[in-house]
């Protein structure tokens, strides 16, 4: 009887072992990118989120700043008019109102400047500053952005007679003290872009003398 002959099993991967491999790695990339992006999506809305968060504290510093310098003066416009030492405006001009504290410096000697607030169409909201003898004809001021992505703000000020009022000067108050009036407290509230909305009540005239 002959002896019956054994085959020897291939080592190697078989077509189909190969295919099904090929798709489990694909499987596996495609996984770990998706991971990956997830990750760096997730590090860049923090990182944007940080941004908008550190830019919304410096615009309420330098607003609280301002307030607490306001000072009772009027100012030339340099057309003719008189402007109150601070007022409200219905147009693209929310807010002007004249300011202390300012570095006495041989341009400005007083220390007294004129501040503008300014919602433009893109939704920055610019503040805009003059030396308080100095007319907006003949000057266009230092301008900067505070903020973007502002849908609204609103400077609601506390009269002598205890009520808020959007307009400024308030039309209760006596029309020798109307241009150098000045709220007693405001309350700030800004509205972002994203629905986020963010508000503080700050100290007028009563603490700053």
């Amino acid at each position: 009887m002959k002896p019956a002959k054994y085959h020897k099993r291939s080592s190697g991967f078989t077509l189909l072992e190969a295919i099904v491999s090929l798709f489990l790695l694909a499987v596996m990339s495609v996984m770990a990118y998706q991971a990956i992006e997830s990750v760096l999506n997730t590090n860049q809305r923090s990182r944007n989120e940080l941004s908008n968060e550190q830019q919304l504290q410096l615009a309420w510093q330098i607003i609280s700043n301002d307030i607490l310098h306001l000072r009772a003066r009027s100012y030339a416009d340099g057309f003719g008019g008189i402007e109150a030492a601070y007022q409200t405006s219905n147009s693209d001009i929310l807010l002007s109102f004249t300011r202390g504290g300012a570095a006495l410096l041989e341009s400005n000697p007083t220390g007294l400047t004129r501040v503008q607030y300014r919602l433009d169409d893109t939704g920055r909201l610019l503040r805009t500053v003059w030396p308080a003898f100095v007319s907006i004809r003949d000057s266009d001021g230092q301008q900067r952005v505070l903020l973007e992505d502002v849908s609204a703000i609103d400077f609601n000020n506390l009269t002598a007679l205890g009520y808020y009022s959007l307009n400024w000067p308030p039309i209760d108050v006596e029309f020798e003290n109307n241009l150098l009036s000045l709220p007693l407290m405001v309350d700030v509230s800004i509205q972002l872009e994203d629905g986020t909305v963010s508000r503080r009540l700050l100290p007028g005239v009563e603490s700053n003398g």
